[in-house]
């Protein structure tokens, strides 16, 4: 598993507690979010720092990997401290990287997340960071299918925020997950074989296992104090938008998501710590010292 971890890239091992980092950054710079793809010799991720030595906004620039040599070069940086390069997401053949570019001088309100949201657009990048072409403005967190013709995004609307499902043969948007009924959303992925996404949500309702406990106030109560906002749960959606599901016992601060490259289990990662999820039965192993914040890829053998 390759992820941000105590602010640097790193391998992250789901038997082990420490995390082997591949970068050396110096604080106030930092990993934010890491994708990959199975079989993709390289990753991307986005390196948040200043844009000079001078400069005191935090942005983020995107950086490539070459999983081989454990080097690293810039692949697209920003042009100003008003905007920032964020969210990297890899179609899965490796041709090329969608992210978001945000503008940081305008804030969106989300409910449940202490971090702001920034009015954005989903661009695409070549992996040789030659060319890049905007794609789809008033979106974020793009999730690319695996058969290459579409990728799934976040947009807030006059309801609140949806996903919707952008394809591009005709450039037309489908709404997935109905605008307005979770008050957040984040990280939709698409399973390996393109029949469902998963996501990250805050819902309007409690969550079901250890949300139907009696016990549900004073660990939220505990929870939320130590969390950046309102507990994230995970759900699972058709690729048509039928057969919505939250899984259960699963509640952690600011987590993504990713799929294993045989679609039959799902790692959560997030501050309080990770999930992982078998499909077939949703047993669900806690794993407390693999912790962290951002986008991880899961990667073959």
């Amino acid at each position: 598993m390759l992820g941000p971890a105590r602010g640097q890239v790193a391998w992250l091992d789901l038997v082990a507690p420490r995390p082997t980092p591949l970068t050396q950054l110096v604080q106030p710079a930092y990993a934010a979010d890491v994708a990959g793809a199975p079989g993709v010799p390289f990753a991307v991720a986005s390196i948040v720092g200043g844009l000079s030595t001078a400069a005191r906004a935090l942005g983020g620039d995107l950086v490539l990997f070459d999983l081989q040599s454990a080097t690293s070069r810039p692949l697209l940086s920003r042009q100003s401290e008003a905007e920032s390069l964020d969210l990297p997401a890899l179609w899965p053949d490796g041709s090329g990287v969608l992210y978001q570019r945000s503008n940081l001088q305008a804030a969106i309100q989300m409910p449940g997340q202490a971090q702001p949201q920034y009015r954005s657009r989903i661009e695409q990048g070549d992996p040789d960071g030659q060319a890049s072409q905007p794609l789809l403005d008033d979106a974020r967190y793009p999730g690319p299918a695996p058969d290459g013709s579409r990728f799934a995004f976040v947009r807030s609307t006059g309801r609140g925020a949806g996903i919707f499902v952008h394809s591009l043969a005709d450039g037309s948007d489908a709404e997935l997950v109905p605008a307005g009924q979770f008050l957040a959303l984040a990280y939709p992925r698409f399973s390996p074989d393109g029949q469902q996404l998963a996501f990250a949500a805050v819902s309007r309702l409690a969550p079901i296992g250890r949300g139907a406990s009696p016990l549900l106030g004073g660990w939220l109560t505990i929870r939320v104090a130590e969390a950046h906002g309102f507990p994230w749960e995970i759900w699972l959606v058709d690729a048509d938008g039928a057969n919505l599901r939250q899984l259960p016992d699963v509640l952690d601060d600011d987590p993504s998501v990713t799929w294993s490259p045989n679609g039959g289990q799902l790692l959560i990662y997030g501050g309080w710590g990770s999930f992982l999820v078998d499909l077939s039965n949703d047993e669900t192993t806690t794993l407390p010292y693999v912790a962290g914040y951002g986008s991880v890829a899961w990667l073959s053998d």
